[in-house]
């Protein structure tokens, strides 16, 4: 009894180490359900191919022109001058300028210089989600960003404890045959 409870303890620590080094739970190894391009010019991207209720990582990245004078924008900052290390949020003095998810202005989070950025989006009952970028001022905008829809995956630490359920499973099965 002693022996079986030190294996299945090596056992379980195996496995879910094992499942974490394949790279299991995280974002970069998620399955892309839909992906598209949002026109800089305002244009509505509609991705689709979820299920209602359920969590996705909605990833938006890359760089366009804004304002027809060479500032480079992303899904939630811009830069205040052509070619200026610093980006904004938002205009002191006016709207915000970004990608907004399904017509409501999301937070994107902080600045990522690889103007990469992902958040959770939970999936209505439509299905779908749609993307455009707001820009109300400019309006001369030239450019695309990508946009991607991918499954959440189960993270690793529950892959573990799969794993070590089943071992259970097949130690008590194994015993009382």
């Amino acid at each position: 009894m002693h022996w079986t409870g030190v294996l299945m303890k090596k056992y379980v620590l195996a496995c879910g180490l094992a499942l974490a080094s394949l790279g299991f739970g995280t974002a970069s190894n998620a399955a892309v359900i839909s992906s598209g391009q949002i026109n800089l010019n305002g244009s509505v991207l509609n991705l689709s191919g979820m299920t209602a209720g359920n969590q996705y990582f909605l990833t938006v990245s890359g760089s366009g022109v804004i304002a027809g004078d060479g500032r480079l924008a992303d899904a939630e900052y811009f830069q205040g001058a052509v070619g200026d290390a610093v980006w904004i949020s938002q205009r002191p003095a006016g709207p915000d300028i970004g990608v907004f998810v399904d017509g409501l202005n999301v937070n994107w989070g902080a600045f990522n210089p690889l103007n990469v950025y992902q958040i959770i989006y939970t999936a209505g009952a439509s299905q779908s989600v749609s993307l455009f970028f707001n820009d109300s001022f400019y309006g001369d905008n030239r450019g695309f960003l990508t946009a991607s829809i991918s499954a959440v995956p189960l993270p690793a630490s529950m892959l573990g404890l799969l794993a070590g359920l089943a071992g259970l499973g097949f130690l008590r099965r194994r015993k009382t045959a």
